[in-house]
């Protein structure tokens, strides 16, 4: 606790400025957010008056190290901490938490501060959207879809995805490369872990850096006047990583800890065994699906210099997209990207690495989980079909109605509404823009006594759905759900510039997605029964269960 010495353990400017920075970040957040805004302006009104909220907040924007000396020395009393073993004293010294005064001389004077900007009434049709993107390249050949608009608070998105390597160079490589994505901001030649996060704070910005398959996805928030400041940090974190070995160490210890938690999950082992069936390819090969021993294997061996031997074949720019959505000037914004990555290139070839359609044998597995409580089913047919196929909408709209909309559905309506067996189920539709390999999935959470119930009900909802087909009530209801569902993720700009990097790679524009939207209102029933039949071979289903069946046949 706080020695009562007032040269122990000052607390430093550098300490309060950062704690006070996530302070204001988190209300900025808030005040952006309309529902927490209400929500939080409720909170405070049930305590006397609404304006406490932003009393609150500014009082904290005051805060020196002295007040949280102060503070701390008044209430972290020895007396008043929780230990593991508790030891009662016969005269607690606690402290007495003085009474709250009236609230009008607090708020009577209060002053609010300038209203942020508010944004503009933005227009989600796909149309109305493209009319909007400006489209170029980097001098490596980098693609950058930009879409500027008044947004609240000035906010700016983007989605940066680098594309790397090929099936052959990218052998044996799965872990390095989730490794060196993770890696990249704990450290760089100019910046240490904690100077990265302390300028993310100082920024109030978000960013994130994951390695997908055979890319590198940099996902980002920011505001106007602090994207350069972003970019350049992008930058360092990018290019110059350092990879320190007690942080390897670190992220090794909890990517472990996260596959040993999983060993004994439900969930996490049907998945796997589901992914794993009928998988063709070599174990190396990036579309091989490891077992938990295998990647647990993978990650043991994994040093810091196939990290940066990784880091130096395979990083560049010369095949990425980025895409950025919100108010930004675009001219500068290309300018300072130009210099920053325009002759960033990899030394490694690049070519898409994609897994093929495979019809594969029907398969019904029951796993032991002994000791959960819950069970968890996944069940699948792969479909001969890419997100282009006329197709398409016509399946879409058929996976809506199965599961994909969850609870309003036809799954939904049968285990958890009428029979009451599961605690989430529904179905989804995972498709491909590449190539004509898309997957149907099914999926149920229950108790594992009731196994055989959800097994014979989701059993007879899809052959019902094959064999009955659907109703126009439902198929307007799809067409609305599915619409409204998409519109909702283009008004969210990370959503939507997400969207646009992907379609960069793809040649693609929104008129691609106004062309989807269309096929998808002229549907009719006809056309969505007949679609459906013709895709959902049931002869070739996987399913898998997983839980404590001690009564179910393995």
């Amino acid at each position: 606790m706080i020695e009562k010495n007032p040269e122990a353990l000052p607390f430093t400017a550098e300490e309060v400025e950062r704690a006070k920075v996530k302070q204001k970040n988190g209300y900025d957040k808030i005040v952006d957010d309309p529902v927490d805004l209400v929500a939080n302006l409720a909170e405070a009104d049930a305590l006397g008056d609404w304006r406490l909220f932003y009393i609150e907040r500014d009082r904290i924007a005051a805060v020196s190290p002295a007040d949280v000396l102060r503070v701390a020395r008044t209430y972290l009393k020895t007396s008043n901490r929780t230990l593991g073993i508790f030891e009662p004293t016969p005269a607690p010294d606690v402290a007495e938490i003085p009474a709250t005064g009236e609230l009008g001389p607090v708020v009577s004077a209060y002053q609010g501060r300038g209203a942020k900007e508010s944004g503009e009434a933005f227009d989600t049709d796909p149309l109305a959207i493209e009319k909007r993107v400006a489209r170029t390249a980097l001098g490596n050949g980098m693609q950058l879809a930009f879409l500027t608009k008044r947004t609240k608070g000035q906010s700016v998105n983007g989605t940066m995805i680098l594309r790397m390597g090929d099936a052959k160079s990218l052998t044996d490589e799965k872990t390095i490369a989730q490794l060196t994505a993770a890696m990249l901001t704990r450290g760089t030649t100019h910046r240490s872990r904690q100077q990265i996060a302390d300028e993310l704070d100082t920024l109030d910005s978000k960013l994130s850096i994951s390695s997908q398959g055979a890319a590198v996805v940099v996902q980002f928030e920011t505001r106007r006047d602090k994207l350069a400041a972003l970019l350049d940090l992008i930058e360092d974190c990018l290019k110059n990583p350092v990879f320190p070995e007690s942080e390897l160490a670190t992220l090794k210890i909890q990517i472990a800890q996260g596959i040993n938690a999983s060993r004994t999950e439900p969930q996490p082992i049907a998945s796997e065994a589901f992914r794993r069936y009928d998988n063709p390819y070599p174990k190396g090969d990036l579309r091989y699906r490891e077992t938990f021993d295998e990647s647990l294997a993978a990650l043991s061996v994994a040093t810091l210099a196939d990290l940066k031997a990784f880091h130096a074949r395979f990083y560049g720019a010369s095949h990425g997209q980025l895409g950025l959505v919100g108010d930004f000037d675009a001219t500068a914004v290309e300018a300072s990207l130009a210099t920053a990555l325009g002759n960033w290139t990899s030394s490694a070839p690049y070519a898409r690495v994609d897994a093929e359609y495979r019809a594969s044998p029907a398969h019904r597995e029951v796993l032991m989980t002994p000791g959960k409580a819950n069970a968890f089913f996944i069940g699948g047919v792969a479909l001969p079909l890419r997100d282009d196929n006329p197709d398409f909408e016509a399946v879409l709209a058929g996976e809506h109605i199965l599961g994909g909309s969850t609870l309003k559905s036809r799954l939904g309506d049968r285990l958890r509404q009428k029979d009451g067996l599961s605690y989430g189920t529904g179905a989804q539709l995972q498709t491909s823009s590449h190539v004509a390999n898309s997957m149907l999935l099914v999926y149920a959470i229950f108790a594992p006594q009731n196994q055989s119930r959800v097994e014979t009900d989701v059993h007879e909802e899809v052959a019902r759905l094959l064999k009955d087909g659907i109703t126009d009530t439902e198929l307007a209801d799809a067409k609305s759900g599915i619409l409204q569902a998409s519109a909702i993720e283009r008004a969210d700009d990370g959503a939507l510039a997400g969207l646009l990097a992907g379609q960069l790679e793809l040649g693609r524009t929104l008129t691609f997605t106004a062309d989807q939207e269309a096929r998808l209102k002229a549907l009719d029933v006809a056309g969505v029964n007949a679609a459906l039949r013709k895709y959902i071979d049931t002869a070739h289903a996987v399913e898998i269960f997983a839980g404590d069946f001690k009564d179910a046949k393995p």
